[in-house]
């Protein structure tokens, strides 16, 4: 087991390989780090029809992340898949801790696009269609029917249920790599 050291020095260097990154994958994000917290802000168009969201990430080495979509603000409503404090469920925590060897830009970033694609959906539906982990005592109407399936698409770009996944590394609401093919995550600059 490797250790990962935790003194500022080296929090300070993953705040910066954090946000060197992001700015060479996500050029559209805006980011800046304040004392050991990196905040990054930015638009996500998660598909070619959907709207502009204006979200914030917020990093402290080795923490977990926290998300927001700060325009529109987007406030805790049961059934979304969120925390009561508006932040977005990702992934779940308590079976799969954040790591601290994971990035942003392969992780978080991605996790958001995918995050605010199921919104959508679940705007339009009313379920919640990607995978979700309870978060306290849920009503059974805040349940997503595909608890615990992996979210794929037929050729005409339809949802359809797939398979239960045995991985034992659950991240966040993963689409299969054929639903990646109906959706393009169009990422725009327009940032302020």
């Amino acid at each position: 087991m490797v250790m990962i050291p935790t003194n500022k020095a080296d929090k300070y260097r993953k705040v910066v390989t954090e946000q060197v990154l992001i700015r060479e994958k996500f050029p559209f994000l805006h980011s800046r780090i304040s004392g050991l917290e990196l905040t990054c802000r930015g638009r996500i168009r998660p598909t070619e029809r959907s709207r502009s969201y204006r979200v914030e990430i917020r990093y402290s080495p080795w923490d977990s992340p926290v998300v927001r979509v700060i325009e529109p603000k987007i406030e805790f409503t049961p059934g979304a898949h969120m925390y009561h404090d508006d932040t977005l469920c990702l992934f779940d925590w308590r079976e799969q801790p954040w790591r601290k060897n994971w990035h942003l830009h392969e992780t978080v970033i991605p996790w958001t696009a995918e995050w605010l694609v199921f919104y959508e959906l679940w705007l339009l539906t009313g379920k919640w269609l990607g995978k979700s982990a309870v978060h306290g005592q849920p009503k059974p109407e805040d349940l997503a029917p595909s608890v615990g399936a992996a979210m794929t698409f037929t050729s005409d770009g339809s949802p359809m249920e797939a398979k239960s996944s045995n991985t034992s590394l659950e991240m966040g609401s993963m689409l299969t790599l054929a639903s990646i093919r109906f959706l393009r995550f169009s990422f725009s600059s327009g940032l302020k």
